[in-house]
């Protein structure tokens, strides 16, 4: 299995193969996949015990919940934006993952990046930034904005029961488990 973590915050895993990844014109720059709202909750557990004849037993009523998967397994957190916010923190974390990129000598990742680095830019003025409102933002447990960290931004799209998460792969490390 291949997880995939936030490159700029070590051990952030954001995303594994375990969803498979959708089509879309941008595949070979971004990652998206399709999210499922899943229940959570609700198991119940028989121990094997009797309640007491003298003592109303417990009722322990664990509530169901749902949520999405990709969310949940990745404990990722929503974040809000004004659109110039998401603008300057895209800066800081493109100039951020450069850094790192020159820092590690990591020649391959950073060729990657800067061949791609004008369709990356097109791509979140295009179809983030010019549909701004019809995304909600994502990061990892223990991302810190102002460090440079990857936000994901995840589209409700036409009838899906739950959004379609964008990750820039540039950005993603992935790791084999």
């Amino acid at each position: 299995m291949l997880v995939y973590e936030d490159y700029l915050c070590e051990g952030e895993e954001v995303a594994s193969d375990s969803y498979p990844p959708q089509e879309h014109d941008d595949k070979d720059i971004v990652l998206a996949i399709q999210g499922k709202m899943i229940a959570k909750g609700g198991e119940t557990f028989d121990t094997g015990a009797n309640a007491s004849a003298e003592e109303a037993g417990e009722d322990l009523a664990d509530e169901i919940e749902q949520v999405c998967n990709v969310v949940d397994t990745h404990q990722l957190h929503k974040m809000e934006f004004e659109k110039k916010e998401y603008k300057a923190l895209q800066k800081v974390y493109w100039k951020k993952l450069i850094a790192r990129f020159q820092e590690e000598k990591d020649a391959e990742a950073l060729a990657t990046l800067k061949k791609n680095f004008k369709r990356y830019q097109e791509w979140v003025k295009e179809e983030v930034l010019g549909n701004f409102d019809e995304f909600d933002f994502y990061v990892s447990e223990k991302a810190v904005l102002e460090d440079g960290c990857l936000i994901i931004p995840a589209r409700w799209v036409g009838s899906a029961t739950a959004p379609l998460f964008y990750f820039i792969k540039s950005g993603l490390k992935e790791h084999k488990f």
